[in-house]
């Protein structure tokens, strides 16, 4: 009797938990320019060959299948009654290949960025923070990190003094929740979201920012189209991912093939 009485209870238990409903949901969808793309001659992209590898000399838009890759989101707490996040001190920056990652840092005001050299040579660093005279420093390969205190009004711009393709930006955001960037298919995902409202930010370097208000129901995926307008400059530095043979193709799925490595 007893062990039907255990047994009656471990039932209970596992029908209760898989009637249970999340208490968060799921962001999902895709990012686009907004508007057709003029006619236009391809713009003059300077290619460097080297030790870094080959570099272009400017940021610019990729995109695969008429969807934007590289474009960082964020989301800002709105009106939520959730407990508050707990706020990291410390964020990262790292220098690999002759290029910054991330290409934009995201950090709460008064936190510290610590910026590492993994290349194989010295660094020499602009820091450009808005207001302020721009400052030069040098970063040795595994040395000590420089380390910058966010502000909570100016972005601050990274370039280097040797490599003109080497650009990062580090944004004060006070009330950051969560983060997630664009694949190479112009695609994006936050999953685990406590439900609630939220604002959802999207930022690109030659596209700049949008954002939008969201609402994230409990146990739902919210899907949406992020779109971009196109921006006046022109020639437009757009490329686009090669239509590959077979990618894309058979029944109606992508493949999982990064088209931009090729």
């Amino acid at each position: 009797m007893k062990r039907y009485l255990i047994l009656s209870v471990i039932l209970l238990l596992l029908s209760g938990t898989a009637l249970a409903k999340r208490t968060t949901g799921d962001i999902f969808g895709e990012v686009k320019l907004d508007g057709a793309l003029p006619k236009q001659p391809a713009p003059s992209v300077v290619q460097y060959h080297g030790i870094c590898g080959n570099k272009r000399s400017l940021h610019v838009i990729q995109l695969w299948k008429e969807k934007v890759k590289d474009v960082t989101f964020w989301l800002t707490q709105k009106n939520n009654n959730a407990a508050p996040l707990e706020k990291s001190k410390i964020s990262y920056l790292v220098i690999n290949k002759c290029d910054f990652h991330p290409v934009l840092v995201l950090a709460y005001p008064g936190s510290i960025v610590k910026i590492t050299n993994e290349d194989f040579d010295t660094q020499w660093l602009l820091i450009d923070e808005e207001g302020f005279k721009k400052k030069q420093k040098t970063l040795e390969p595994a040395g000590t990190p420089i380390e910058i205190k966010v502000a909570e009004d100016r972005i601050i711009h990274l370039s280097s003094a040797l490599y003109p393709w080497m650009e990062t930006w580090i944004k004060p955001v006070d009330d950051l929740a969560f983060e997630s960037i664009s694949s190479w298919d112009g695609k994006f995902l936050f999953t685990n979201i406590p439900a609630g409202e939220y604002t959802l930010h999207a930022w690109h370097p030659v596209l700049g920012e949008v954002s939008s208000d969201v609402k994230v129901d409990a146990d739902k995926k919210l899907n949406l189209i992020i779109k971009f307008p196109i921006p006046e400059v022109r020639p437009l530095p757009i490329i686009h991912a090669s239509e590959l043979e077979n990618t894309g193709e058979g029944d109606g799925e992508e493949k999982e093939e990064n088209p931009f490595k090729h």
